[in-house]
């Protein structure tokens, strides 16, 4: 009796092993990350228009100056996807966000702007995990934020 229930202890601990094993298969999972750039960087590039840099030669062509003081990117693993514009108006709220799991992506920037402050400048990164087929378009919205009254 206390060989089989010593049997049956081992084999639960041993299952329990099985289902709760670690894997490794997640540590090198490449997920879509945004990237920090200075919110009102201007670089030579048109607004509204997505530019995909996919090395380092790229990367610092495109920011210049600022190359060095940008956090380095993997091109490895990543691609890096830059958008900017402008907004006529202040900006009150500014969301940006990657749509899509897998190429083509769309890079979606929505803007709330009013009328108390004046012209602002933006700018968006965004790293997406190395693909050679790696697309993205951008779509912006702007909208006026709604007046709230000083009552």
């Amino acid at each position: 009796m206390r060989k089989t229930l010593r049997f049956l202890v081992y084999s639960m601990l041993a299952m329990a092993c099985l289902f709760t094993a670690c894997s490794d298969d997640d540590d090198d999972a490449v997920t879509i990350v945004q990237y920090p750039v200075p919110e009102r960087m201007q670089l030579s590039v048109a607004d509204n228009e997505p530019v995909l840099v996919k090395n380092e030669t790229e990367f610092n062509d495109l920011f210049g100056s600022y190359a060095s003081q940008l956090p380095k990117v993997d091109f490895n693993k990543y691609d890096l996807v830059y958008g900017q514009g402008g907004s006529s108006h202040g900006v009150v709220n500014f969301e940006s966000r990657i749509d899509g799991a897998e190429p083509p992506y769309r890079l979606v920037v929505h803007i709330q702007q009013n009328l108390t402050h004046e012209y602002v400048r933006w700018a968006v990164a965004y790293l997406l995990p190395k693909n050679d087929n790696n697309q993205v378009t951008m779509a912006v919205s702007i909208e006026m934020a709604e007046a709230s009254s000083g009552f």
